[in-house]
């Protein structure tokens, strides 16, 4: 139980580190990472007090939390990559995507299929591959970080789908949110560049 609350805790960390990345970055861009950063954190935190406090809340809880978050921040991670890479998405546009997760993610949770979430996550990772493929005709680096970051969230997705472990979806999520952050934030690259 140690191990699973530790790597749990990997992915609240990752959630802040994530907003850390981002705080130069351009606002729009910056406040949706924060966002998917916030559902990872708050997932994290269910999933600790789950492991910790099983009588308080049981394990289905974090379950069921997983579905929201795995349809929820993928989306707004799309609109932040999208955001950063091309230009501001029209709002009515940004609704839509974000309206259409969030309604797989309560669909999933409420009745425990896993499969509307993980298609809201798909459809959300085929979007940044897109980005990323189109991006790299530009700069290969930044599109790199996005497009192994996005296979990272398949993985999570993988993991839930297969009802192996929650703690796989919280690390592979951990990789996916941190590596969209350095992708997205041109501020992070220029001071990498400047050490390097």
């Amino acid at each position: 139980m140690i191990a699973q609350v530790g790597f749990a805790f990997v992915l609240a960390m990752a959630a802040l580190m994530a907003s850390l990345i981002v705080r130069h970055a351009v606002p729009f861009v910056r406040h949706y990472i924060q966002f998917a950063a916030l559902l990872y954190l708050a997932f994290a935190t269910a999933l600790i007090v789950a492991l910790v406090f099983p009588t308080a809340a049981p394990e289905s809880a974090a379950a069921t939390g997983s579905n929201l978050v795995c349809a929820l921040a993928p989306a707004s991670l799309v609109v932040a990559v999208f955001a950063s890479f091309e230009h501001r998405p029209r709002g009515w546009i940004v609704s839509i995507v974000l309206l259409a997760a969030c309604v797989c993610g309560l669909f999933s949770a409420s009745t425990g299929a896993g499969a509307p979430a993980v298609t809201a996550l798909f459809a959300s990772v085929c979007g940044m591959l897109a980005l990323a493929v189109r991006k790299s005709r530009r700069d290969w680096r930044v599109a790199s970080d996005v497009i192994i970051a996005s296979l990272c969230l398949i993985a999570g997705a993988a993991s839930t789908a297969s009802r192996s472990s929650q703690i796989a979806f919280a690390l592979f999520s951990s990789a996916g949110l941190l590596g969209i952050a350095l992708g997205v934030s041109r501020k992070s690259h220029l001071t990498i560049e400047e050490d390097g």
